[in-house]
């Protein structure tokens, strides 16, 4: 289902590393009335114009928190659908995160790009 939207302006999202990226604002108003405002980076994105995705009975398609920058269930060759028997449970904190996407194995570039005040934060905030 395609979400109503209207352009609002133009602005700039500085992640928490301080690195700023031009975006466009939309007004989003999803099926039941409720409006949020977004932030697109690109609307030519691969992610922006995808195929229809059918799921799997037994499964859930998950969706990150970053559209532009997410992987997420809409990249099936690297996330894919995720079964019901494989949630354990309401996501409820923030365990981990990182401001750039480090190779696994760089294990001494981590301290610096760990976002220690992200790090067991509630969802909720």
């Amino acid at each position: 289902t395609m979400v109503e939207r209207k352009e609002i302006g133009t602005g700039t999202d500085t992640d928490s590393s301080m690195s700023s990226t031009p975006v466009t604002l939309y007004e989003e108003t999803l099926p039941n009335g409720v409006t949020h405002t977004i932030q697109e980076i690109s609307d030519d994105d691969q992610l922006d114009n995808t195929d229809v995705y059918t799921v799997p009975a037994g499964h859930y398609f998950m969706m990150g928190d970053n559209r532009d920058r997410s992987a997420d269930s809409r990249v099936l060759n690297q996330v894919g659908y995720v079964a019901k028997d494989q949630l354990i449970g309401k996501a409820e904190a923030r365990f981990f995160s990182i401001k750039n996407n480090l190779p696994p194995w760089q294990l001494w570039e981590w301290p610096a790009n760990v976002r220690w005040d992200r790090m067991f934060q509630s969802v909720y905030q």
